[in-house]
This record gives structure tokens, sequence and C-alpha cells, in this order.
């Protein structure tokens, strides 16, 4: 079977978007209206500082109630993450 030309896919992209842009969401981004709490928000963002992030993470890092286990809730997420991460790249590795 022939693949498609690169031209053909770009031109049937473009207007998929054109299409979407005109049908799904040209009227809500020309009456969006900006929430003045959350700009001021962003804003007035500043960095936490170390002592504030150990903070949070103490409060925020609650143990989960697995049997025989001490596994905090943010590390299961890491780990996740890391084991997820991990099986992307070997699952690459062996569709080349």
């Amino acid at each position: 079977m022939k693949k498609p030309n690169k031209i053909v896919i770009a031109i049937v992209a473009a207007i998929l978007l054109i299409w979407w842009y005109e049908y799904a969401w040209k009227d809500a981004l020309t009456n969006y209206r900006w929430n003045n709490e959350l700009v001021l928000e962003l804003k007035n963002f500043k960095m936490p500082t170390v002592q504030e992030f150990k903070s949070w993470y103490k409060r925020n890092n609650k143990a989960l109630s697995i049997p025989y286990l001490n596994i905090r809730r943010l590390d299961l997420l890491t780990w996740i993450w890391i084991i997820w991460l991990v099986l992307f790249l070997i699952i690459r590795k062996l569709n080349t």
C-alpha cells in the first residue's frame, strides 16, 4: 500500500485545525475574559524557598496504609512515573 505524501498530510492537518478553530474555539476565544484573581495570583507568584518546600512536603506526603510497607504518597507517584518511563523506553527500543 502506498504511503500518503507528506504535503497531503500537512494540508489535511491544516484543514482540520482551521475547521476546529472556526467551529469549536472561535467564540470561546473571542468571548473569553481573564479572571482577575487568577491573573493577580500569577503576577504575584514567588518561588518557594527550600524551607517552605520541605514543610509542604512533610504536610502533603502522608503514609499510605499498606500493611508492612511504609510508602509515602509522593514517593509512590515518583516510582510509578520512573517505572512507566523505563517501560516506555524498553518498548520503544524493542520496536526499533
